[in-house]
Parts: structure tokens; sequence; C-alpha cells
């Protein structure tokens, strides 16, 4: 149940930011620019909440293309202790990432 429940919160949370990030989208990705949008990560969802899933192909593309993302994603308030817990380290190592070093950025 705990599983489930913090799945819901996340992607609550991430639906959230639809309302923020909508309107920048749309001209970064035509400007070619990297837009930081954690929604590009509910496609890793399964994999997070299921050890036994290994993440789907573009899941680990969406994660490649938000990794330069992932120290702000851990530093905010909202949404950090969402990326914080340990299901992200597996994920991202599955992916061939490593957890980024945010102290250097």
């Amino acid at each position: 149940m705990k599983e489930i429940s913090r799945g819901v919160v996340l992607c609550s949370i991430l639906m959230v930011n639809v309302v923020f990030l909508g309107s920048h989208i749309g001209k970064a990705k035509a400007e070619g620019t990297l837009v930081c949008s954690p929604l590009e990560l509910l496609l890793c969802t399964k994999a997070l909440f299921n050890p036994f899933v290994k993440p789907s192909e573009i899941c680990c593309l969406k994660l490649k293309e938000q990794y330069p993302c992932f120290c702000n994603y851990l530093s905010d308030p909202v949404l950090g202790p969402h990326f914080r817990h340990g299901e992200w380290r597996w994920v991202l190592l599955q992916c061939d990432l490593v957890w980024p070093d945010c102290a250097k950025i």
C-alpha cells in the first residue's frame, strides 16, 4: 500500500508541474534547448515501483535527456523527496547512468 500511495503522490506532483511548465515547453523545444520536465520521467514509473521490471528503452532515453536536470529535481523542496528514494538509483544504474554529484554543480 505504501508503494502505491507514493506512486500516486509522485504522479500527482508531477502532473501539477504541467500547469507551470506547459507554456514554456513548446517554445524551448522549438529553440532546441533542454526543458527540465519531471513529467518526462513518468515513463519510468513501472521500473521505480516494481523491482522485477527493468526500465524500458523509452524510460532510459527520457532519463538520459533529463539527467542534466536531476540535481534540480533533487534540490526541489517538493520533488526532492520523491527523487531521493533508492529506486531511482537502481533505475539510473539500469540505464547506464550514475547518481549525480550535485555538489559539483
